[in-house]
């Protein structure tokens, strides 16, 4: 009867048991996926109920399983920290476990006190000891880690091991010097310094780390508090059925709640296929009433914004496809402890993150949904995907730009704009091409004026004008210095800053990085958008810096040259981010110089005038010719198309992706970047201004269209063409000078005739006549 009576109790405890703990299961599963969804910035009340109970009851499972294996590789780790001195320090130990540190300084173990066989709950103490250890070496490791990423950036930007490798180094000598030291040494006051080190960099931290380093201070303490309030479990069995495991696995899983609170969150790919279309977004829940899916809008930086929760009726539902690449949705935001504690309370402040590991790659956003449609301009689906295009400029003049081309050489004007390309620059550059006098225009954070320098460090002239640029009087030393600080910078947020306070005003606030990446069709960069227009006669590619055996000589050229503001070329990128998201792609960039002349030339048939070839400069030597009608060619309304890379601008054919370079040794490992994904702005030939150069009072000055000291001149002085050259010397780099003394047009403004010399001569030779309107 009583061993009857036992089993039955037997069976209650393992009933209640199994009850108890798939309701702490099922709660940590409704946890987990409430602050995926809130980290997602999902509205709670609208996705949460639709999601079954059977997910919330395995994303619990998986989370419970996940965090008793991370607490279990944990204690693994401190197990092994006294791996060389646990026989001699293990009595030491076991005076600070059970009796406490105070009492066991005042009482230490003799030195040859070591027992010959090891006490019971001797694995219990040598994990708390690892943790003891570990938490302190973790957080003065990681403190230190974060002091020498700066320099480690400062000599290579962008290495993804620039905090964990540190980290991880300093945290093994911290951990052997403390494991030699044991835990003796020191007073009540160096351990309590000890002790607030660790809880200020936990509150540091990004929330899942100072969660992390927190429950390592947490084992610790309670640990020792165990020891002393209860003997220590003589087995793992016994070690199991205490209540300590049970209470640290809650530990672990609140760092796997820290964990899902920060982003990015990804949700399963889906697919809608409805009568009317189809509809994408991330795979939330499906009954019977239909399928909820979530939506955003990505960003150029990897992130995401305009979160929603999407439902399809059940009755439009005509097929769903569920996988491939997942959706992610990223604020982009790394919250500290404090941050999401303030958030919880519903105060919106927060504390500085100055640790912040990533712990999760990034990816494009949004699997590819496209923007919000354009403020500014419209949908020009026909160029592209995610090209927006815009008005002409008020009177057909770009802001700050000079008279267009019809004003001041109407002869030549009709053939300059028939074959005037359409340019298509990504909108997460943040720069396209602009007239000379638009970056005169810019502005400093308080109104600091560009500056005209004709000795280094002074400033001639504060604001100069485009007739301030005259050939009479200038030199090769001179140089314009766009208000930009610093003025070269692997970020170009400052001058674009600069640019945008030029054509705006100091009073108009600049966007904030999402808003323009969220709609960059806000900044109306075709207010200013302009070409620049140069015929140079009869070819001679002779003189160009590439050349093509099959090009016949003799045909006639028309130049097309883009100012850009500023040049950084993306040397060192992540390939998977670069279409969608460039700004989170690009790592490393060099060859930083303010003003960025790039150029086209359309080459023509002399006695016909029908094109013939299209040619792209690009960097150095490294331009190709393209036959007119070359199938890489795409046209808008017969005006070839053509792409600005990202950063460094050289001029592509309109084909997204990478573009491998081989010249001067570099054999593919780097590339020029055909930006898609992040929204493109067409330039369209029937809407941009076109510019004669030749008639240009800045045509043949002698200076730099940029910053160049001593050191950037010396640095692009065996290549001023375009000023593009190896990584170990070309990172400050001299402005370029004018396009009449670069590349092929070396020569133009020594003759005597100046830079309208080869117009007067196409008048004289009677092609003047063959063109008036």
């Amino acid at each position: 009867m009583d061993a009857r009576r036992s089993d039955a109790r037997d069976l209650v405890k393992v009933a209640g048991f199994s009850v108890a703990l798939a309701v702490y299961v099922y709660v940590i599963g409704w946890l987990v996926t409430w602050v995926r969804l809130t980290a997602a910035r999902l509205p709670i009340d609208a996705s949460l109920p639709v999601i079954d109970d059977k997910v919330l009851l395995a994303t619990g499972l998986r989370t419970v399983l996940l965090m008793a294996a991370a607490f279990a590789a944990m204690c693994a780790v401190a197990w092994a920290t006294h791996a060389w001195t646990w026989d001699q320090r293990s009595p030491q130990w076991h005076a600070v476990v059970t009796s406490g540190r105070t009492a066991a300084r005042a009482s230490p173990p003799a030195p040859d006190s070591t027992p010959a066989v090891k006490p019971p709950g001797d694995p219990f103490v040598r994990v708390v000891a690892g943790f003891n250890v570990g938490v302190l070496a973790a957080a003065l490791g990681l403190a230190g880690a974060r002091l020498i990423e700066p320099l480690i950036d400062q000599i290579r930007p962008g290495l993804w091991w620039a905090l964990v490798g540190p980290w991880a180094v300093l945290s093994v000598l911290a951990t052997v010097v403390l494991v030699l030291l044991g835990p003796l040494r020191g007073g009540r006051v160096i351990h309590a310094i000890l002790w607030v080190i660790v809880v200020v960099v936990a509150m540091l931290c990004s929330a899942p780390l100072g969660l992390l380093i927190l429950t390592w201070a947490g084992i610790a303490t309670l640990g020792r508090l165990f020891g002393r309030t209860h003997s220590p479990p003589g087995s793992k069995l016994e070690f199991v059925l205490s209540p300590l495991p049970w209470i640290l696995l809650t530990i672990y899983a609140l760092v796997g709640l820290a964990y899902y609170a920060v982003p990015p969150v990804s949700f399963s790919h889906t697919i809608i296929t409805t009568a009317s279309g189809t509809r994408s977004g991330g795979y939330l829940a499906r009954t019977s009433a239909g399928v909820y899916v979530v939506t955003c809008t990505p960003l150029a930086d990897a992130t995401s914004t305009d979160e929603a929760v999407s439902f399809t009726p059940a009755a439009r539902v005509a097929g769903m496809a569920t996988g491939g690449a997942p959706f992610v949705v990223d604020s982009g935001r790394q919250p500290s402890l404090p941050t999401l504690a303030l958030h919880a309370l519903g105060i919106d402040a927060g504390t500085p993150t100055w640790i912040h590991p990533e712990l999760r790659a990034a990816r494009p956003t949004c699997a590819g949904s496209s923007l919000r449609p354009p403020s500014v301009g419209f949908a020009a689906p026909a160029l592209g995907t995610g090209v927006i295009a815009g008005p002409a400029p008020p009177n057909g003049r770009a802001s700050d730009g000079e008279p267009p081309i019809e004003q001041t050489t109407h002869w030549i004007a009709a053939l300059a704009r028939r074959y005037q390309p359409t340019i298509l620059v990504t909108a997460a550059d943040r720069f396209w091409p602009v007239s000379v006098g638009a970056l005169l225009a810019d502005a400093g954070p308080t109104g600091q004026p560009t500056c005209l320098h004709h000795l280094p460090g002074v400033c001639a002239v504060r604001a100069p004008i485009l007739t301030d640029l005259k050939p009479s009087g200038s030199s090769p030393d001179d140089f314009l210095q766009y208000p930009a600080n610093p003025p070269l910078d692997v970020d170009p947020t400052g001058q674009w800053a600069a640019f945008l306070r030029g054509q705006r005003g100091l009073q108009t606030p600049l966007p904030t990085l999402h808003s323009w990446l969220a709609d960059p069709s806000t900044l109306d960069p075709w207010s200013s958008a302009q070409v620049y227009f140069y015929y140079s006669g009869p070819a001679d590619f002779s003189r160009y810096p590439a050349r093509n055996a099959a090009v016949p000589a003799g045909l006639l050229a028309l130049q097309y040259w883009f100012l850009y503001p500023y040049n950084y070329y993306p040397t060192a990128a992540t390939p998977d981010l670069m279409n969608d998201a460039p700004l989170a792609g690009d790592v490393v960039n060099t060859d930083l110089h303010q003003g960025d002349w790039e150029h086209v030339t359309v080459l023509l048939d002399p006695h016909t005038l029908a094109p013939q070839w299209l040619y792209m400069a690009r960097h150095s030597d490294e331009g190709q010719y393209y036959r007119w009608d070359s199938p890489r060619l795409t046209f808008d309304e017969g005006h070839p198309i053509v792409e600005a890379a990202f950063g460094g601008h050289p001029s592509y054919d309109a084909h997204c992706g990478a573009r491998l370079r081989y010249a001067h040794g570099l054999n593919g490992i780097t590339s020029d970047w055909i930006v898609c994904g992040s929204g493109r702005y067409a330039f369209r030939a029937q809407t941009t201004p076109l510019v004669d150069i030749a008639q240009a009072p800045w045509a043949c000055w002698q200076g730099h269209f940029g910053i160049a000291t001593p050191t950037e001149i010396g640095a692009a002085q065996k290549n001023e063409g375009s000023i593009q050259r190896t990584i170990d010397s070309n990172y400050f780099v001299a402005g370029p000078r004018s396009p009449l003394t670069q590349a092929e047009n070396r020569g133009v403004c020594a003759g005597a005739a100046g830079p309208a010399a080869t117009e007067n001569e196409a008048i004289r030779s009677g092609l003047g006549r063959r063109l008036a309107p």
